[in-house]
């Protein structure tokens, strides 16, 4: 009888291990993409700026000069989302370009690795149609993925990441941390795999950060072979709260400079 209860317990958690399993595979972009609908083309805090749309990647761009920063927002929200963030840039006198990605902000097609690097492909070749003398390429999160890829098709000055990790299949099995997410895994973002050829990186990530702990950041950041690097580190800050505090856009500034 207890063996008997012992099998068909053993079988249950196996079902339900595997049910999960199914799930988390054939939903996995919902886990990793969370775009916000606003409207691309209504966003107040891009009102000065020029809306682009190159090869269908959209963005926003505004010319103050030949110093150019492109920034890949993070996972969740919009571009338009991130624009508090352009106020640092112009001070420093720079020219920016706002990414938005496939998927995000009324985009019909869906968001997934492939789709994202090639909004970097097309704003790469955007590059090209205008005149800049000094590029800084900038991401946070997923975004800080695509501005590595960038970094290695294009002629950057400096690169600037917040909040990046190693991997997104690390991230991936800290969270759920009972299934093979490496074998799961559709849209691995491999970041070792895109720092061969930088010169000249900051990366700043929050002390408190539990989506992607800043271990693996710092992992990234010891591979990165190049003497022009800074590892900034913002106490109390998490994951989402990296811009509410002062060292964030200090350090930001300085780097700029």
């Amino acid at each position: 009888m207890l063996k008997t209860i012992i099998i068909k317990s053993i079988i249950i958690a196996l079902a339900v291990y595997i049910g999960l399993g199914i799930y988390l595979f054939i939903f996995q972009r919902k886990y990793i993409y969370f775009p916000d609908n606003q409207d691309f083309n209504s966003c107040k805090g891009f009102t000065g700026a020029e809306i682009i749309n190159f090869n269908g990647t959209r963005g926003y761009y505004k010319n103050n000069g030949d110093k150019l920063i492109i920034y890949y927002h993070g996972n969740a929200g919009s571009a338009c989302d991130r624009a508090f963030i352009k106020d640092e840039f112009e001070k420093a006198g720079y020219s920016y370009l706002f990414v938005e990605y496939a998927g995000y902000s009324g985009d019909k097609n869906s968001a997934s690795k492939t789709a994202l690097m090639g909004d970097v492909t097309h704003i790469n070749e955007f590059l090209k149609t205008i005149e800049y003398g000094r590029l800084i390429i900038a991401g946070e999160s997923v975004g800080a993925s695509l501005a590595l890829y960038h970094s290695t098709i294009a002629d950057e000055d400096k690169v600037m990441l917040l909040s990046p990790y190693y991997s997104l299949a690390r991230i991936g099995q800290i969270h759920y941390s009972l299934f093979p997410i490496k074998l799961l895994l559709l849209d691995n973002y491999d970041n070792s795999e895109w720092i061969g050829g930088i010169k000249d990186i900051m990366i700043i990530h929050g002390i408190e950060d539990r989506i992607v702990p800043i271990r693996e950041s710092k992992k990234l950041f010891s591979e990165i072979k190049t003497d022009s690097k800074r590892f900034v580190e913002i106490e109390e800050a998490g994951h989402n709260s990296l811009f509410g505090y002062d060292k964030t856009y200090l350090s930001i500034s300085d780097y700029l400079k």
